[in-house]
């Protein structure tokens, strides 16, 4: 940092998306973002994507890109912890 830079606070909530509903990441994320939160920050738990060794599962409910998508539609930037160990979920 410079002199004159000016440090921004980042302002997210937490959502584990594969653990809520896909119907419902639309009003959660409007609702973050209408706390005025910039970001949404989830884990990526890999062991949801991955149950077994060369066994993925993208289905609706672990839909990530989806998520991004959703969350950038409403407003919102996303911070993600990718895994397999990302912080206090169990992995």
């Amino acid at each position: 940092m410079t002199l004159g830079q000016r440090l921004d606070a980042c302002y997210a909530g937490a959502m584990h998306y594969w653990r809520v509903e896909p119907t419902a990441w639309v009003p959660c994320l409007r609702a973050l973002h209408g706390a005025e939160l910039a970001h949404v920050e989830t884990p990526v738990p890999w062991r949801e994507h991955e149950p077994a060794r060369g066994d993925f599962d993208w289905a609706a409910e672990r839909d990530l890109e989806r998520f991004v998508e959703q969350a950038g539609a409403a407003g919102l930037g996303v911070v993600l912890r990718l895994g397999p160990i990302v912080g206090a979920v169990e992995t």
